[in-house]
C-alpha cells in the first residue's frame, strides 16, 4: 500500500500492529517515516520519540535519531545528528 501511494491503507495498518504486537519498534518507525513522507512532520516526530523512549536498545536507534533530526531545526537537528554518527556510525544513513 506504502509503495503504490495508498497511504490510508498503509496507516491503518501501522496502527493495527501497534495495537497488536508486543515489540512495537518497527511498526513506529516504519509508521514515523510513512508519516515523515506525507509532511505531517508534528506526528512523525512523535512516533520516533516513543520508539525512543520505549525500546531505547532498538537496532533502529541510529535510524530513528536520524529522522527525529529531520523532523527538528537548528542546534537541536545538529546535536541529534552529532549523536547518531558518535553512537551509531555503521547506521547507513551515517555513512
Amino acid at each position: 500500500a506504502w509503495k503504490e501511494e495508498r497511504y490510508d491503507l498503509a496507516e491503518r495498518s501501522f496502527e493495527q500492529a501497534l495495537q497488536r504486537l508486543s515489540d512495537k519498534s518497527r511498526a513506529l518507525y516504519l509508521s514515523g517515516q510513512l508519516l515523515y513522507e506525507q509532511k505531517k512532520i508534528s506526528e512523525a516526530e512523535k512516533r520516533f520519540l516513543q520508539l525512543v523512549e520505549d525500546y531505547p536498545q532498538s537496532s533502529l536507534m541510529g535510524e530513528t535519531l536520524l529522522f527525529l533530526a529531520k523532523c527538528s531545526e537548528g542546534e537541536k537537528a545538529r546535536e541529534l545528528r552529532r549523536k547518531v554518527f558518535e553512537l551509531y556510525p555503521h547506521t547507513s544513513s551515517a555513512a
